[in-house]
């Protein structure tokens, strides 16, 4: 059962992002709505969750293993920097 998930979350992580962003280009409208946008980043939470899942229940890995870490305060103050100046330069 192992393999399995192991096929099933690689096919997740390479062909699930793409068919997310097709499935948000198809679900857009004119004028941009909040509706359409929201059930794509739904979608794409839902699929960061399922390989997640299949990650730690199937592979048993820990969440350390996968990237998530504990955040700590120079994290946050790193965030809130890089965001701050990305706000800066697109103004």
């Amino acid at each position: 059962m192992g393999v399995n998930l192991t096929y099933i979350g690689l096919a997740l992580a390479l062909i699930g992002p793409g068919a997310a962003a097709l499935l948000s280009r198809a679900l857009a409208s004119e004028p941009e709505t909040l509706a359409p946008r929201s059930i794509s980043l739904l979608i794409f939470a839902a699929l960061v969750a399922a390989v997640g899942a299949i990650a730690v229940r199937g592979e048993r890995l820990r969440l350390a293993e996968i990237g998530f870490r504990s955040c700590g305060l120079m994290l946050i103050l790193a965030h809130i920097f890089t965001d701050f100046w990305g706000i800066v330069i697109v103004r």
